[in-house]
């Protein structure tokens, strides 16, 4: 065999492994958590609703994009309006959740995963009218419902959260005493 063959065979099998761990990392992405801080205590039913613009239950039907308003990733997805708790939500409605996949990396805001189509969720969303999409509020603003009792406690949860939120008012936010 002549070495320009042996090179050529050689330069062939190193670009299809190249390539085959490209994909790989493509399937099996590096996953990178997202840390960042609130302007509420999302953890609080009462906060989260005084937050939101709306408050439903909604089926994912597919993921549309992806977008970099910021420096990580924004998914966003078509989810089909199910039940209004906060808000008039009707038929499909553009859902924005922080984080997604940029290249061989998997952001991940706070470990919230990804919203999966055919899964129905809690959606707790502030509307942005620029994009015209609802953006999830991070790890508390997507509760996945499994059946149809998870739906009946987390809208009986979240329809009492409603009734008594705590609105949300950024001019009583505290100052960050680095910005002085």
């Amino acid at each position: 065999m002549s070495k320009s063959k042996l090179f050529l065979r050689i330069s062939l099998i190193l670009a299809i492994i190249s390539c085959s761990f490209y994909a790989y990392k493509l399937i099996n992405p590096t996953i990178v958590l997202i840390q960042g801080s609130s302007v509420i205590n999302a953890s609080d039913d009462r906060e989260l609703s005084g937050f939101a613009n709306n408050i439903f239950v909604g089926k994912v039907v597919t993921r549309i994009s992806s977008k970099k308003l910021l420096p990580i990733p924004e998914t966003q997805f078509k989810v089909q309006v199910l039940d209004n708790i906060k808000g008039e939500l009707k038929g499909n409605v553009t859902v924005r959740q922080l984080g997604g996949q940029d290249g061989t990396k998997l952001y991940l805001h706070h470990g919230d995963a990804l919203l999966e189509p055919g899964k129905t969720y809690l959606f707790a969303t502030r509307f942005l009218e620029s994009e015209k999409w609802h953006s999830v509020v991070p790890v508390y603003g997507d509760v996945e419902i499994k059946n149809n009792v998870e739906l009946s406690n987390i809208t009986e949860r979240f329809k009492k959260a409603h009734k008594n939120e705590i609105p949300y008012d950024a001019d009583k936010m505290p100052i960050n005493k680095n910005n002085n």
